[in-house]
C-alpha cells in the first residue's frame, strides 16, 4: 500500500508567497511580510530540506519579487511604481553561488527562450522585443517589432514549459468519474462541506482538500488523501484551523513530493512512497 510519510517541514513567521523548484532540484521560497513590506528569499536542496541560504534579502526590500527560474539563475522584477501591479527591470540572480550576476533596469522581462531572457522596451510610439545573455545581461542583437514575431517567440517560449512532474489541484464537479466521485463522498462522509472539494489523483492515491464550519463560523481546511484500491484514508492533516476565506491551491505534487502549504507559512514536504 502507498504511504504518504512526512519528509521535513519549512516553517517561518512570514507567509509563503510562491514556490519554485529548479531543475537541479532546488526548492525556491518567497515569502513576504506585508505589514513590515518585507520580502525573503531562500533556497533548500529539495531532497532534504537543507538549507543552501535563508532570509535573503535584496537592496529594495519589498517591491521586488520573481518573474522565473532558468537553470539556477533566479530572474526578479521590481515594478514600474510602488502599489501597482506593472513590472519593470530584470535581476538576475545565481542561485548556487548566491550573487547577483546583472541588472537591467531599462525593460520588463517577457520570457525566456533558448538560454536567452527576452525583455519588452516600449514608449509612446512602439514597444521592442529585444534578447538578453542569460548570465550576463549583455544584448545579443536580437530585436524585434514585429508583432507576429514577438508572438511567435512568445509561443515558442511557452511550448518550451514542462509540467509533467507536477500534479495540480483541480476543482470537483458532480459530473466527474463515478471512482472520484465515490471516494471524495467516502473521505467526507458525515461532514458538512462548505464550498468546492479540489482533488488530484497520484498512482491510485486520490487527494483532497476541503473545508468545515466550525462552532465560531469560521472554516477548517482538511487534506486528506484516500487510496482507491482499499478505500482506506491513509493521511489526513489540518491545513488551516480557523480560516474566514477559501484557502484554494493548498497543496500539489511534484515527482514523489507532496508539497502541503500549512496556515500559508508552513511547507511540509512529504514523500510518497509506492507499493
Amino acid at each position: 500500500m502507498s504511504k504518504i510519510v512526512k519528509h521535513y517541514n519549512l516553517n517561518d513567521d512570514n507567509k509563503i508567497w510562491r514556490i519554485l523548484i529548479t531543475d537541479s532540484e532546488k526548492l525556491i521560497l518567497e515569502r513576504r511580510d506585508t505589514d513590515a513590506k518585507e520580502v525573503f528569499f531562500a533556497a533548500y536542496e529539495l531532497e532534504d530540506g537543507s538549507p543552501l541560504w535563508e532570509n535573503f534579502q535584496f537592496e529594495e526590500k519589498f517591491w521586488i519579487g520573481i518573474e522565473k527560474i532558468h537553470k539556477d539563475v533566479m530572474l526578479l522584477h521590481k515594478f514600474a511604481k510602488p502599489d501597482l501591479p506593472g513590472h519593470q527591470g530584470i535581476i538576475a540572480f545565481d542561485i548556487n553561488n548566491k550573487e547577483m550576476l546583472w541588472e537591467n533596469k531599462s525593460g520588463a522581462f517577457a520570457f525566456v527562450l533558448d538560454d536567452k531572457v527576452y525583455q519588452y522596451r516600449s514608449d509612446f510610439e512602439s514597444a521592442t522585443l529585444e534578447a538578453l545573455d542569460l548570465l550576463t545581461g549583455k544584448e545579443t542583437g536580437e530585436r524585434t517589432q514585429s508583432l507576429t514575431e514577438i508572438e511567435n517567440l512568445r509561443k515558442r517560449s511557452l511550448l518550451t514549459e514542462d509540467y509533467s512532474d507536477y500534479i495540480f489541484p483541480e476543482k470537483f464537479y458532480p459530473d466527474e468519474a463515478e471512482q472520484i466521485k465515490k471516494g471524495i463522498a467516502l473521505a467526507t462522509e458525515g461532514k458538512k462541506i462548505k464550498g468546492e472539494v479540489e482533488y488530484a489523483l497520484y498512482d491510485g492515491l486520490l487527494m483532497m482538500s476541503y473545508h468545515t464550519e466550525n462552532p465560531d463560523k469560521t472554516m477548517r481546511n482538511i487534506f486528506a488523501v484516500l487510496n482507491l484500491k482499499t478505500n482506506e484514508i491513509i493521511f489526513e492533516e489540518v491545513l488551516n484551523e480557523a480560516i474566514d476565506l477559501f484557502a484554494a491551491d493548498s497543496f500539489f505534487v511534484y515527482k514523489n513530493f507532496l508539497f502541503l502549504i500549512k496556515e500559508k507559512k508552513q511547507l511540509d514536504v512529504c514523500k510518497i512512497n509506492g507499493d
